[in-house]
């Protein structure tokens, strides 16, 4: 059954050849690995890839987390490369590609609840208002101006504050991080108060586990 909407060519304007940058880079696969694990994905999540290229943001996250995903990218012969990719990974029930302008693209009409975004920073700023309606949104190497945004790795990420105050992170032991940071046997100990961590969301925590001892993986695993 189509999960989408009918695809209306009026609501997404493709944009001239000549008008496309010429150096349009995807990103690289690590990238992708660690922005998708920091994500919190889940099979009831739909995925907007922003500037989606060839389509690898989203095959591997439906691959990996089982979500849905919609793309959009301005060049149609990376929209049609990606759609081919997803053709051959079998997922072309789950995912759609449209070639269009990001500018007029609107997350809310697709149900999206997460994006990844590898656009110039003067686009993201264009495109920041509408980014706001996801649960969480991801940008490789460039913060989008105008969203609450942390980096981790190559990776700038944000979560709505309702996700993060509630847990919302899988996998992640909330109190067995604080009681790590309080313990007496720990390099933490008197560097922090346990009210100032209580107090903490769940990504302020996991910000600091990244920045001293690795990447927590969205199953908690430290790394």
């Amino acid at each position: 059954q189509q999960q989408y909407r009918s695809y209306q060519p009026t609501s997404v304007r493709p944009v001239p050849a000549e008008n496309l940058p010429a150096d349009q880079q995807p990103t690289p696969d690590l990238v992708i690995d660690d922005m998708l694990s920091l994500m919190g994905l889940t099979s009831a999540d739909t995925l907007a890839d922003i500037g989606c290229g060839d389509g690898r943001v989203l095959v591997a996250a439906a691959q990996q987390y089982g979500c849905r995903g919609v793309g959009i990218e301005i060049d149609e012969k990376q929209a049609q490369r990606a759609r081919q990719a997803v053709s051959a990974a079998g997922l072309g029930g789950k995912i759609q590609i449209i070639t269009g302008d990001a500018r007029q693209f609107d997350p809310k009409s697709y149900g999206v609840t997460a994006i990844t975004v590898y656009l110039y920073p003067e686009l993201l700023v264009q495109l920041a208002p509408k980014l706001k309606s996801a649960r969480v949104v991801a940008s490789p190497f460039h913060e989008v101006p105008g969203l609450n945004m942390s980096r981790r790795g190559d990776v700038w990420i944000t979560t709505s504050a309702r996700q993060a105050s509630s847990g919302g992170f899988p996998g992640f032991d909330r109190q067995a991080e604080i009681d790590h940071l309080m313990d007496p046997a720990t390099q933490h100990a008197g560097r922090f108060s346990r009210a100032n961590l209580e107090r903490m969301t769940d990504w302020q925590l996991i910000d600091i586990h990244n920045r001293e001892h690795g990447v927590i993986t969205h199953n908690g695993v430290r790394s």
